[in-house]
């Protein structure tokens, strides 16, 4: 494969199927095929596909039989048939295997059952939500035969960290749905929270949601252009033409400003192939810099009635080189102060017309090539033509010469465009003499030349308009034994599918063969979704011309349950046993998949807010409807509702349509047209028996450009679906008019983003829902699906909008949340929809009691209100259908969870208006976060634990303490946060690639052995094994030992190769691993045997933090015994026992070692037998210190880590691990609690290698004591200097067998007090117990191994915070790197950039600087960006972004920024970054944490354009020894005329 030619420059990269068949045909089996799906079900039928000689086929696990399949035709031997397996309900998901028998020859293929007693559809009400939010989720229980199932279902959620935070079982009702409403607390981890659903004999569910502080947007923009592609060959200018729109979820439009940018985007090489254009080579990948695109142009334009059209002139100068043009319309709201945007593309075509070809995927050899050909013209142009087909042939083993003249097919012109499939016929220059199929595998350069001179290769495929090329394509030969061939129609007489009544879908398709086919009886074998749906016999009907045979083929099936993916059809045929085949795929008939009818609709389209609405809801009688409404604004956000649906049911119920196939080497089928064709039915690969070497086959004549591998981690993951309930109450404020205006009926203080989330049972076909709305000025649709007991699911759809709003409302435009002290700026907005101005509207602000401000003009200091603090009114005037906004800068005194802001507007009494609302504004505390953690093991308490909580809480900033007290039953308590973050793929060097491998091994037995080992985790896990295990064979040396660079070092190490022994022996329990392979490897380590048996040091270790203490003689030979041992019990392999045995005899001789090696050497010599497993444990026992073993290592990390000499942890981890196997494994129980004590924070402990240790000696000791739990925890805080007399209680929590891996927690009440936490605990069981203390500090302490600054510009270099910044951040080593931190900085690292209050960062211009694929991805969470980085460069790395404003906020707090390594948490470093510095045009230095200072500036008023009014005051005030503004600005304006209602073309927009 490494020599196949690049033949066509201009083709496409591998047709996937001649390269399939190619692969196959290399490399098959003799006759025997077998084609199963990759994943069966218990409880449901699954099918295989075989060839004729197979006779019968067995579901097995070992010896067991656990299901035999029936032929779908067995009264036919003598075709290929589909094998139907009914796998029973109760068997276990599990790696089984299908075993074809034919004769005494066999054929296996391995499939994973998982559970499919019915199937499990998750669904939430929104897939964004803020801390302190619930998620409202819906978990739908279905049948195979989409029938409700009532059942125990266990939904569980996990945190960011991978922590198990809540777990509830619940029953499904009788419409088979389960509603949990999930608590999100206000103080957690932000990020993605990942929610599983699971019953017994189902297929699991599980979806991702998002916990972070936003706000709602509150308009929609859209880019409205003439047409999709403008045509600019020969253009002087261009024209960029069209209108950006804006409009309120509530269906008005936005007047203000939109700033248009316009950037190109530059060509990339296209070729036509099979399915259509796809991009040339992978060196042809655009550039990140060329992916964003360079600006062309900015334009500032003005909304007019929600609208504003541009036309921007370019110039062919720069336009030159582009393939299309990227437009971003950013549109600013004066009325609220908020802005938003949209993209739209514009394509370039520099030809006339734009081509659209698909192409067959191969030629046979006697049969027709087809192509299906569109031409359309670019933009607004006409076709001017004429357009032909070219078409060359060449012939000869590589394809290197001519066949013949071209030939030339006219295309039609008509309606101004071609549309037409064209069938172009092969020269037939082939004879016998010349054109030798299959080459023998001897034949030598020359004779394959002269044996395959006029063999055609390939047809090179022109479009041409006129002389002109419009496009081109390569059509590759496919490779038949016989050098007969069978071809479907694919274009000329495309298949067709269409649905009865009866769901029976017939299916037609033309077939050409070099067979006379006439009257001969074929086979067709369907799939759908990866699975087999049907397989019989079929007669060809039909006629030979100029030798060629071309028929009709029709049959029908049932096919059960479909989605929307195509059918893939496959067809073959036999004469004389010669075979031929070929697939197409068929688009799915639209056939209705519900089997009643289901609706939801309001029995209005606009109301006021609080009003009474009607939902109307029809269904089948006996039926229960379950509704869903949400705030068009969350669709806004990005947040897509994600409602379940007949979609995401088959989708639950079928699964995802199959990757390309896989194929199994040393196969070489007869019939390999077959092959190919169950291998895209199925897309697993077609499995035989071995064979001899085949002889030398013939190349596809098109180059071979590899497919594209998709990483785990690029899979999409689901956005989960629906839910939401609310009701509001009214409220009166006052009881008649203030100064002749309206009075206040009702504050608005209902806001929810999920309004409806109910289910409705129907009676008699019809139900009405009585509601009443919100309180939010938005718009609302409502989704809803039903259930019946007995005929199963509808999908309702969605509904029309229901438009929520008033004549005048009030409203308030705040940040998500601000820093203590800081002094943001809170919008007001007064909105009038009526056609008359409103004068004199008075308007009332109360501020909470921890907010400050000085009210400044139009507003005056009111009369206070209980309650509450300051308190402003005004007099104002509001145009009609209009505005009026102001702003006020407050300063919150006090953290909190939610301080008020109400705000009022009461209209002349005449008039009859009035509005008033309440919002909460989130504070945070100032400062750098600090964390510390307490762990401590319990197991059958009986006594009370104390546990003095850290100063640092007695001196955070103010509102900063935080402490919580969890408890967990699993041993390894918050340690299961960074499993997930152990599994990695290996990568790197020899050692590094061993580093990754490793924790894959360990953490997968850990998960395994406590039953928690899923089928996504398992399989990423045994993926990640396998790269690894490929991965380092690079690094394999001749004799079969290991080194760091393999080859390149002058010889293998011991140490490296010995620790390769050990993982790939425990990894066999997940994956193959070749004996040869380990046998090769043992017998390199025995050649490093001495006579009295130590082992001999050869070769370098680059990391040698792998090797723990195993650093002098006795340790190396004590870790080589350890893994010869470990390779003798895993395989057959008695000389590595041997071996191993005899080092334990001299181990046994040697004296005065540290207690590290001690320990290892008596490891050693149990593994080898060479000492008892008492013996070993006795003498390990006489080693401890105390609870645990110290190394007697001094410690080299820095005080920063908080943390015990890594070797202490090793050493008690191996201590652990003899113990536990004996007799005396309570023994091991003090040692557990100290190991455990030892975490961090985040449950690791000073670096990746003890972390394995100590996670393999934690998973023995656990599974030793698994057995059931029942411990309930009373749990008390005492403030520092009280007694515990006065100790407050914080709560109780029980850890017991139902819930003993969920983290439960309890919050103390007044952290701020330090002193002590007590948990009096009584029981029986294991668990484990952490308190957890933050707080926030001003400055940092102590220095950190790693550094981290970030700095702010703005793009006119001005100074301050503006609209847009340029942020900098840079993070390195802070020390010279060693060989010792240099593996340290290989490994993922996150570096976190502070955000100052008011702003976001625009993710899509995040950029590290110098390097291509250094960022993984980025998050962006409240307060900071997130940037994921492959590695930490030793010299460092500049990420650069644009920070945009959203909220105006001043005297803006301290941020902090940091990076960190992310296995190794501790390993870190932070920077507390204030405004004067950040925006200082100074180096990056690490600065203090003081205050910013704002500047003052002075009063100005000024008359708009339109006749508007604007004034803005500010107030100096005096805050300690700052000079403060407190203080607001107010205008108002008369823009034009609010749009009735939504553009249709907008609303359509959002119904799609």
């Amino acid at each position: 494969l490494q020599h196949l030619p690049c033949l066509c420059p201009q083709s496409p990269p591998g047709q996937a199927i001649a390269m399939r068949a190619f692969l196959l045909m290399l490399c098959g089996s003799l006759g025997l095929q077998l084609s199963c799906p990759a994943t069966m079900s218990s409880g449901r039928s699954s099918s295989c596909y075989a060839s004729q000689e197979i006779t019968g086929l067995t579901l097995t696990q070992g010896e067991t039989v656990i299901a035999t399949a029936v032929a779908s035709d067995p009264a036919n031997a003598d075709a290929p048939r589909l094998f139907e397996f009914a796998i029973p309900s109760d068997t276990a998901p599990n790696q089984y295997m299908v075993t074809g028998t034919a004769g005494s020859d066999q054929v296996q293929v391995q499939v994973q059952v998982v559970a499919g007693g019915g199937v499990l559809v998750l669904g939430t009400d929104k897939a964004k939500y803020k801390p302190g939010q619930d998620i409202l989720t819906r978990v739908l229980c279905l049948s195979t035969e989409l029938k409700p199932v009532v059942t125990d279902v266990t939904v569980s959620v996990k945190n960011p960290e991978d922590l198990k935070i809540f777990q509830v079982v619940q029953q499904t009702d009788v419409y088979g749905v389960a509603v949990v409403s999930i608590p999100v607390a206000t103080e957690t981890a932000q990020g993605g929270y990942t929610i599983s659903a699971s019953a017994a004999g189902a297929v699991d569910a599980e979806g991702v949601v998002t916990v972070e502080q936003y706000v709602l947007p509150k308009f929609e923009v859209t880019i409205d252009q003439p047409q999709e592609t403008v045509m600019v060959q020969g253009v002087d200018t261009l024209k960029v033409t069209g209108v950006i729109s804006a409009i309120y979820t509530y269906g008005e439009p936005v007047p203000g400003s939109a700033l248009l940018e316009i950037s190109g985007v530059p060509k990339v090489t296209q070729w036509f192939g099979w399915g259509g254009p796809m991009m040339m080579g992978g060196d042809m990948e655009p550039t990140p810099e060329e992916e964003s695109g360079r600006q062309l142009a900015s334009v500032q334009l003005t909304m007019q009635e929600g609208k504003a059209e541009f036309e921007v002139e370019l110039s062919s100068g720069d336009i030159s080189g582009l393939a299309s043009l990227v437009l971003v319309a950013n549109v600013s709201d004066p009325a609220t102060g908020t802005r938003q945007s949209a993209s739209a593309d514009l394509g370039l075509s520099w030809t006339e017309e734009e081509l659209e070809m698909e192409v067959d995927p191969e030629f046979k050899i006697g049969l027709p090539v087809e192509a299906k050909i569109k031409i359309t013209p670019a933009g607004s142009g006409t076709l001017s033509g004429p357009y032909t087909v070219k078409t060359q042939w060449y012939q000869g083993e590589y394809g290197s010469n001519t066949a013949g003249e071209p030939i030339t097919t006219a295309l039609t012109l008509a309606d101004g465009m071609v549309d037409e499939a064209v069938s172009i016929a092969a020269p037939d220059t082939e004879t016998s003499t010349c054109c030798v199929a299959r080459v023998a595998a001897d034949a030598t350069w020359e004779q394959r030349q002269e044996q395959r001179s006029c063999c055609l290769a390939r047809a090179q495929i022109q479009v041409l308009a006129g002389d002109r090329e419009v496009g081109s394509a390569c059509v590759g030969r496919g490779f038949t034994v016989s050098g007969q061939g069978l071809a479907v129609s694919k274009y000329v007489n495309a298949p067709t599918a269409t649905a009865a009544a009866d769901g029976a879908v017939t299916v037609q398709m033309k077939v050409l063969s070099t067979l006379d086919l006439t009257g001969t009886q074929g086979h067709v074998a369907v799939s759908a979704g990866g699975q087999p749906r049907f397989a019989g016999a079929v007669e060809f009907t039909g006629a030979v011309t100029d030798g060629v045979f071309a028929g009709d083929v029709e049959f029908s099936f049932q096919p059960g349950l479909l989605t929307s993916a195509p059918l893939r059809v496959g067809i073959s045929a036999a004469q004389d046993r010669v075979a031929v085949a070929d697939w197409a795929e068929v688009a799915v008939p639209a056939a209705a998949s519900t089997t009643f009818d289901t609706s939801a609709a309001w029995n209005t389209s606009e109301c006021r807010p609080n009003d009474p609405v009607g939902l109307g809801v029809e269904s089948k009688a006996g039926s229960k409807v379950f509704l869903l409404a949400v705030d068009k604004a969350v669709e806004l956000l990005g947040a897509k509702v994600a409602a379940i649906t007949s979609g995401s049911v088959m989708s639950a119920l079928l699964g995802q349509d199959p990757a390309p196939a896989t194929f199994t080497p040393r196969m070489c089928p007869v019939d390999i047209e077959v092959t190919a064709m169950l291998t895209m039915l199925h897309g697993t690969a077609v499995h035989g028996p071995s064979s001899e070497p085949c002889p030398t086959t013939f190349n596809n004549g098109c180059p071979s450009w590899g497919e594209q591998v998709f990483d785990d981690d690029m899979v999409m993951e689901m956005a989960p679906g629906m839910a939401g309930d609310g009701a509001a109450e009214d409220r009166a404020e006052g009881g008649g008019s203030a100064g002749g205006s309206t009075a206040i009926k009702r504050v608005r203080t209902f806001f929810p983003e999920t309004w409806v989330h109910e289910g409705v049972e129907i009676a008699d076909g019809e139900a009405t829902v009585d509601l009443r709305a919100p309180d939010s000025i938005t718009s609302w649709r409502v989704a809803s699906f039903a259930t019946h007991p007995e005929d199963g699911f509808s999908d309702g759809g969605v509904s029309d909008w229901l438009v929520v709003k008033k004549n005048m409302f009030a409203s308030l435009s705040m940040p998500a949340f601000v820093v203590h002290q800081e002094l943001p700026t809170i919008t007001l907005t007064i909105q009038n929809l009526l056609d008359q101005p409103l004068t004199q509207v008075l308007v009332t602000c109360r501020l909470d009691e921890g907010f400050a401000t000085n009210w400044t003009s139009p507003f005056s200091s009111s009369d206070p209100v209980a309650g509450w603090g300051p308190v402003g009114t005004a007099r104002v005037d509001v145009p009609a259908k209009g505005f009026w906004t102001g702003s006020i800068r407050v300063q919150p005194t006090q953290v909190s969870a939610g301080l008020r802001v109400y705000l009022s507007a009461q209209a002349d009494a005449a008039v009859g208006e009035s509005d008033a609302l309440q919002r909460m504004l989130l504070v945070k505390p100032a400062g750098k976060r600090v964390e510390k953690a307490q762990t401590r093991m319990l197991q059958d308490p009986s006594e009370a634990i104390t546990l003095d909580l850290p100063d640092g809480l007695t001196t955070g900033t103010p509102g900063s303490p935080f402490v919580r007290v969890s408890l967990v039953g699993d041993i390894l308590g918050s340690a299961l946060s960074n499993l997930e973050g152990l599994v990695q793929v290996p990568t790197g060097c020899g050692e590094q690639t061993m580093i990754g491998l490793a924790p894959n091994v360990y953490v997968g037995a850990y998960l395994q052995s406590r039953g928690r080992l899923g089928t996504d985790l398992q399989a990423r896990i045994v993926r990640n094994i396998n790269v690894g295990v490929q991965r380092e064979l690079m690094y394999r040396h001749s004799n079969g030992g290991f080194s760091a660079f393999g080859t390149q070092d002058p010889s293998a190490s011991t140490w490296l190769t010995a620790y390769v022994v050990k993982v790939f022996s425990e990894a066999a329990q997940f994956v193959t691993i070749d004996a040869a392979l380990i046998e090769a490897a043992t017998t390199f380590l025995i050649t490093q045997q001495t006579d009295a048996g130590s082992f001999t040091k050869l070769g370098r270790v680059i990391h040698e933090d792998m090797m723990g203490g195993a650093t002098d003689a006795t340790g190396l030979t004590a870790f080589v015994s350890l893994a010869l041992s470990t390779a003798a019990a895993s395989f057959d392999l008695p000389a590595a026992g041997t071996a191993a045995t005899k080092a334990a005899g001299w181990l046994a001789q040697q004296e005065g070692a540290q207690v590290y090696t001690k320990l290892i050497s008596i490891r050693a010599q149990a593994a080898a037998g060479a000492m008892t497993v008492e013996d070993a444990a006795t003498a390990a026992l006489a080693l401890r210190t105390g609870d645990h073993w110290s190394s007697a290592q001094v410690s080299t990390q820095p005080s920063y880590y908080n943390m015990p000499a890594t070797l202490d942890v090793e050493a008690t981890a191996y201590g652990m691990l003899i113990v536990v196997p004996s007799s005396q494994s309570g023994e091991a129980v003090p040692s557990a609690r100290w190991l455990v004590s030892q975490q961090n924070d985040r449950g690791g402990f000073a670096s990746t290698q003890d972390t394995v240790v100590a996670l393999e000696a934690l998973s023995a000791l656990a599974t030793k004591l698994a057995g059931s739990s029942a411990i309930t925890c009373d749990i008390a805080h005492l403030a520092s200097g009280e007694d515990w007399t006065t100790a407050v209680a914080v709560g109780s929590i029980t850890v017991n067998d139902d819930n003993f891996d969920v983290v439960q927690s309890a919050d103390v009440a007044a952290p701020e007090g330090g002193g002590k936490v007590r948990l009096d605990c009584s029981g029986t069981g294991v668990a484990v117990a952490t308190v957890a203390a933050k707080w926030n500090v001003d400055a940092q302490d102590e220095p950190e191994p790693l550094q981290v600054t970030a700095r702010w510009a703005s793009d006119d270099g001005g100074d301050g915070l503006q609209e847009t910044m340029q942020v900098r951040a840079c993070a390195s080593p802070r020390e010279e790197v060693t060989e010792e931190t240099r593996n340290l900085l290989a490994g993922y690292h996150i570096l976190s950039v502070g955000l100052f209050s008011g702003y976001s960062a625009r993710e899509s211009t995040v950029v590290a600087e110098g390097y291509e694929k250094l960022v993984m991805r980025t998050e962006q969470s409240s307060g900071s960006l997130e940037v994921y980085l492959d590695s930490l460069p030793e010299g460092g790395v500049c990420v650069a972004f644009v920070a945009q404003r959203d909220h105006m906020v001043e005297m803006v707090q301290p941020v902090a920024s940091a990076v960190f390594d992310y296995y190794e948490p501790s390993r870190r470093g932070e920077e507390v970054l204030n405004l004067a510095v950040a925006t200082a045009a100074t180096s990056p230095a690490t600065t203090s944490a003081s205050p910013s200072t704002t500047v003052v500036s002075e009063s100005t008023s000024e008359a708009g354009s339109d006749g508007s009014t604007s004034v803005e005051s500010e107030l100096t005030t005096t805050n300690s020894s700052e000079s403060t503004t407190l203080g607001g600005s107010v205008s108002s304006s008369g823009a034009g005329r609010f749009m009735p209602a939504v553009a249709a073309a907008v609303l359509w927009r959002f119904l799609l």
